[in-house]
């Protein structure tokens, strides 16, 4: 697992973020997930929240360590 995860932080209505999220351990969220629709586009995962999109491109594609899918920190410091 990296020892850092990589800050996700909620677009403006209206605007669309790409982020890279493969080979990624954890990535942090700075609002709460709970707000957020999630939905699965090809490889990539959009999350919507607050009239923004974040696009986590590559998400669901496997690293070549296959660890699996990037654990999710949340604002809290809970980790799923």
């Amino acid at each position: 697992m990296n020892s850092e995860a990589l800050k996700i932080i909620a677009t403006n209505a209206g605007e669309t973020t790409e982020v890279n999220a493969a080979e990624q351990a954890s990535l942090q969220f700075n609002f709460d997930l709970s707000d957020a629709t999630f939905a699965r586009d090809g490889n990539s995962l959009t999350i919507e929240v607050g009239g923004g999109i974040i696009r986590l491109t590559d998400y669901f594609v496997e690293s070549e360590d296959a660890s699996g899918l990037p654990e999710f920190v949340l604002e809290d410091g809970s980790v799923i």
